[in-house]
């Protein structure tokens, strides 16, 4: 950037989603070991009561839910852990993220499990600054929904996208 040639480093447009990311391994309550057998996990689920999940490359990766991360939560949810579910993406709504939860098969998920980065963002002006009541918003349609579910007036945002 700063007008070097560097392919590697390419900036992104905020319109644009950056490419996905090859997955990780994951872990799961039915994973094996290299040698076929069974991973001991459980003991380990068992000592906690709540379990806090980032979303893209950990649960699924673009469309594409990462193996085991269905069950895994599954598993975690019938045995009543709290789920929690983190994004730095406010390109969606957490109401947007639920459903895209839901096409990847993760079905118990709930709004208000999910903390995205633009739901932190309006929460804290809702409770931090109650005096602002109006933004312009350079951001994402998910972002600018959950300021207005926060009672906070919006211009701006994807509307304006790529306008001089």
């Amino acid at each position: 950037f700063f007008g070097l040639n560097m392919p590697s480093l390419q900036m992104q447009s905020s319109c644009h989603s950056p490419p996905p990311l090859s997955p990780p391994p994951t872990l799961s309550p039915f994973s094996t070991t290299s040698s076929g057998s069974p991973l001991r996990v459980a003991p380990t689920l068992d000592r906690y009561e709540s379990f806090i999940f980032d979303c893209d490359g950990v649960l699924w990766t673009g469309s594409q839910p990462i193996p085991g991360s269905v069950e895994t939560l599954k598993y975690l949810h019938n045995a009543g852990k709290q789920l929690l579910f983190i994004t730095n993406n406010a390109s969606k709504s957490r109401m947007q993220y639920q459903a895209k939860f839901a096409k990847l098969g993760f079905t118990d998920v709930r709004p208000e499990q999910i903390l995205t980065s633009g739901w932190a963002a309006a929460a804290y002006l809702a409770h931090e600054h109650p005096e602002i009541r109006k933004v312009y918003v350079i951001g994402s349609e998910g972002l600018v929904t959950e300021l207005e579910e926060q009672g906070i007036t919006c211009s701006g945002g994807p509307n304006d996208c790529g306008k001089t």
